[in-house]
């Protein structure tokens, strides 16, 4: 594999942002694959990192022909901040723009992918919904809830992200109104991935899941319940498993998907 450390400077968040990339090393056995692309986000309180320090992402990413791109998030939820930087604008806009432009990446949403756990697997979730022309493929590992009252009266954190709960819940940041503007432009979903534990299938997450599956996934949601070894590896095996369905599924050709026009809403 073939690590790169990238700086770039960010309009959207108007600094210059720090990226690791790993891709697969060129070589005649695979000359001719599908190049597919991952943005893997991070959890809460980590950075870009996190992943290469709590998985093994690099063999997966050589095992299934992937470039993995990893930057840092904040505690953004990859989100435009109420008060703070606009990491939604980066990572659904002005990264994947980058990517194809400057590192030249291909523009199928079919081979473009984002995943996280966590705090990523929320931002993952959002971002991938708000820009079906770009992402086919969401890995949710796990993803942060936000309707829970708890975690607001636990952090204030969320306040600088979201406003209130109240605001959050009517918010472009908020997974009910990315939901209704998929539906309502019509466009292709994403397919998606979800993984929650075993021991951890709280109702919330099930109605999180389950409003997904009725409003955009009738045939395409997979849902795990991932039962890890040790409690560090879940991270890690929820990746692999997505990693590996993703190449599996788009090696025989079960999903095809083209790059659409651009709409504005």
């Amino acid at each position: 594999m073939i690590w790169m450390h990238v700086q770039m400077d960010s309009t959207a968040l108007n600094m210059p942002v720090t990226l690791e990339i790993l891709a697969p090393q060129p070589h005649g056995d695979n000359e001719g694959q599908k190049r597919r692309i991952l943005f893997l986000l991070h959890d809460y309180g980590e950075d870009h990192t996190w992943w290469m320090r709590s998985s093994m992402v690099e063999q997966y990413a050589s095992r299934n022909s992937f470039t993995v791109v990893l930057m840092s998030g904040d505690n953004s939820f990859f989100v435009n901040m109420k008060q703070g930087r606009r990491y939604g604008d980066f990572v659904g806009q002005e990264l994947p723009l980058y990517c194809r432009e400057v590192l030249g990446f291909p523009q199928s949403p079919d081979c473009w992918c984002i995943a996280g756990c966590g705090m990523g697997g929320y931002g993952a979730l959002i971002t991938a919904l708000r820009h079906p022309d770009i992402f086919g493929w969401i890995g949710c590992f796990s993803p942060t809830d936000l309707t829970e009252e708890f975690l607001w009266m636990r952090n204030r954190q969320l306040e600088l992200v979201f406003g209130s709960l109240e605001e959050y819940t009517v918010s472009q940041n908020s997974l009910l109104w990315a939901l209704k503007r998929l539906q309502t432009i019509q466009d292709e979903a994403p397919e998606l991935f979800y993984c929650i534990k075993e021991r951890d299938c709280r109702e919330q997450q099930r109605g999180l899941f389950e409003s997904l599956n009725d409003v955009l996934y009738p045939h395409s949601v997979r849902i795990r319940h991932v039962v890890p070894k040790e409690e560090w590896r879940y991270p890690d095996t929820c990746l692999e498993q997505f990693m590996n369905y993703v190449s599996e599924s788009s090696d025989s050709n079960n999903v095809k998907r083209e790059a659409p026009a651009k709409k504005e809403v």
